[in-house]
C-alpha cells in the first residue's frame, strides 16, 4: 500500500525525485532534484536542510512534477528554473540564452589576474587611467 502525498517528507520526495532522475542516467539527480523542490516551494538551500522532515506541501506536487517530466526529458535545470549562478551572482536565463558554464569562472578569474598585472591602477597601484573592458556576445 502506498503512502498518501500528504505524509510525504520534503526529503522524501528530493530523494524520490533524484532517483528517477538517476534512473534516466541523468548527470547530477540530486543536485537537480533539490533545485526543482527548492524552486517549487521557493526555499533557500539551509531552509531546505531545515524542513527535510517536514511533509511536502500537496499543493506544490503537480508543479513539481511537471518539472521533474521537463528534466527527465532533459532540458536544462536552469532553464526549468529561470536562474544561474556565476561569479557570485544570480543571473536570469531562459532557452534564448546561453547558461553560463562553472568553468567559464576560471577564465574571468585568469583575465583579472591578468588585467591586474596589466593595468596596475585597476588594482588601485597607480594613479594612471584605467581601461574599461567589455565582454561582448559569449
Amino acid at each position: 500500500m502506498f503512502k498518501p502525498l500528504s505524509s510525504f517528507t520534503i526529503g522524501e520526495v528530493c530523494r524520490s525525485a533524484a532517483e528517477k532522475l538517476r534512473e534516466r542516467s541523468l548527470l547530477e539527480p540530486r543536485n537537480n532534484a533539490e533545485l526543482l523542490v527548492l524552486h517549487v516551494l521557493g526555499l533557500e538551500r539551509a531552509q531546505l536542510l531545515r524542513d527535510w522532515n517536514e511533509p511536502f506541501p500537496a499543493e506544490h506536487w503537480e508543479r513539481l512534477q511537471a518539472l521533474l517530466k521537463r528534466k527527465a526529458a532533459g532540458e536544462p535545470v536552469q532553464y526549468l528554473i529561470g536562474e544561474q549562478w556565476f561569479y557570485g551572482l544570480p543571473f536570469a536565463v531562459s532557452p534564448a540564452v546561453l547558461i553560463p558554464r562553472p568553468e567559464t569562472e576560471l577564465l574571468v578569474e585568469a583575465v583579472l589576474e591578468a588585467a591586474d598585472r596589466l593595468w596596475p591602477a585597476a588594482a588601485g597601484e597607480a594613479p594612471l587611467p584605467v581601461p574599461t573592458v567589455v565582454d561582448v556576445g559569449t
